[in-house]
């Protein structure tokens, strides 16, 4: 064979060799990875979420995944902390490298394009917690003849709120409406001044007005202002506030006053910071319940078991 040849040979050897490795890799870099595997990867980037009081109960492989490439598993965690049940997705791509913990859905009706992010049903379910402390609170606004209870029902709901808040002047008929009949309620209205001096003045006017006309009275009183409109009421209520605030006695002002700033300092101890937040302790537990943040029927508020 001339030298020629030979050099061909080899340098055909040498390409089908070059080849053959560059596929290896290639093969080795777009290996998929098993499904345990990504379940692994997955619960080893949760678990230093635990030092936060959150525990992951499971992770499930779901058949189905919205994006090519993706894989999709549904995350089960339990955040004590707040004493929730958490469900959400997670994907990771097929070969183990990627993780994306949020996804969302491009929706587009006619120019309009929004986003919706992808999440199971039911994606935030509430536990049972020790709500003995709730009892105490009750007790002291009692003591301090402070007005806070709608209905005799025996289906008892404990809600937490501020003259202030947006979410709790839009829900008020839900509140003290018919419901509390149909329903059979008894609901605890507990003060929260969480928008500062302004909530502290407007609940120590309030109770005042509580205490001359009842509870129920006064609060349909005070909410009927603004028709509706929450920032007419807001203008409304500060007005009327400004204007009767400096005619109660100055000795029941300061005792007021300090009541509620250290109630406001007890629930939030026991991590009630929001407004409406709706509790609720079913009729065969003694002190465990519920805490909904943010408004939910109590239709639904006393299904709870």
């Amino acid at each position: 064979m001339s030298r020629k040849k030979v050099f061909l040979a080899l340098l055909a050897t040498s390409f089908l060799f070059s080849c053959s490795n560059a596929q290896e890799k290639e093969k080795a870099e777009t290996k998929k990875v098993s499904v345990q595997e990504e379940e692994s990867v997955i619960k080893a980037v949760l678990k230093p979420l635990a030092v936060r009081g959150v525990e992951v109960r499971e992770v499930k492989a779901i058949k189905d995944s919205p994006v090519e490439g993706l894989r999709m598993f549904e995350v089960t965690i339990v955040n004590k902390k707040n004493n929730r049940m958490v469900r959400k997705y997670i994907w990771m791509s097929e070969d183990g490298k990627y993780l994306v913990l949020d996804l969302f859905k491009v929706r587009k009706e006619g120019k309009e394009v929004g986003i919706i992010p992808l999440k199971p049903k039911e994606s935030e379910v509430p536990l049972k917690q020790d709500l003995s402390w709730l009892k105490a609170i009750d007790e002291k606004l009692q003591k301090a003849n402070i007005p806070h209870i709608i209905g005799n029902g025996k289906n008892k709901v404990y809600i937490v709120w501020d003259v202030y808040c947006p979410f709790c002047y839009k829900h008020f008929k839900e509140v003290a409406g018919k419901k509390v009949q149909e329903l059979d309620l008894q609901i605890h209205m507990i003060p929260l001044p969480v928008h500062g001096e302004r909530s502290l003045k407007g609940f120590v006017y309030f109770t005042q007005l509580a205490r001359k006309e009842g509870m129920k009275s006064a609060m349909e009183k005070m909410f009927s202002k603004g028709n509706g409109d929450f920032m007419k009421y807001v203008k409304i209520f500060s007005k009327e506030v400004d204007k009767n605030y400096s005619k109660i006695p100055e000795k029941e002002r300061k005792e007021l006053d300090k009541f509620y700033k250290d109630l406001q300092k007890e629930l939030l101890s026991h991590n009630i910071h929001a407004t409406p937040t709706i509790i609720y302790i079913p009729p065969t537990e003694k002190e465990k319940g519920y805490v909904f943040v943010g408004f939910k029927p109590l239709e639904e508020v006393i299904k709870q078991k």
